[in-house]
């Protein structure tokens, strides 16, 4: 049995991992995103160390584990704007269909109703991630219309193709 549990630094590792992992998925040629790519993406491990730390302190960084193995993470947002957000979520490969990612999702989505009741909450799906895009739609997400392409590394030409996603609650 799978539980949702706050990460620790020592996950961080691990983490990165999963997130790795999950970022894998995103493969395609059309749009030019490759493995290479990825893989220059999570080069800056103290970079990405350092901001998972600092979301591990605000208490915005839960993962699904098996005995030492992050199976899943997420981090639920807050814009600036006060817009809440679900967040990075990432099920490592091999782990999904298995309930993981309800379990963060929903954990996400107690989240945000601890802190704003009643206010919906949004998402960024990669618009051809067809799985990603029906696991929240049976979650009761529904597409907004809006879309945005941001660059899969800062200063990169190549762009990642995102939709955005609402679940009212």
């Amino acid at each position: 049995m799978y539980k949702v549990e706050p990460a620790t630094v020592d996950d961080i590792p691990g983490i990165i991992a999963c997130k790795k992992d999950g970022w894998l998925s995103y493969v395609n040629d059309e749009y030019g995103i490759t493995p290479a790519l990825i893989e220059e993406k999570f080069k800056n491990i103290e970079g990405i160390s350092k901001r998972l730390q600092q979301l591990i302190e605000e208490k915005r960084s839960f993962i699904v584990r098996e005995n030492n193995l992050v199976l899943g993470v997420n981090n639920p947002e807050v814009e600036d704007s006060g817009r809440l957000r679900v967040g990075a979520l990432y099920v490592r490969d091999g782990y999904r269909g298995k309930g993981i990612g309800s379990l963060l999702l929903n954990n996400s989505i107690k989240y945000h109703k601890n802190k704003s009741p009643n206010k919906p909450i949004f998402l960024f799906v990669v618009e051809y991630n067809k799985g990603a895009i029906r696991f929240y739609e049976r979650h009761g997400f529904v597409r907004t219309g809006v879309k945005k392409s941001d660059p899969i590394i800062k200063g990169s030409n190549i762009l990642i193709p995102e939709i955005e996603m609402r679940l009212d609650v």
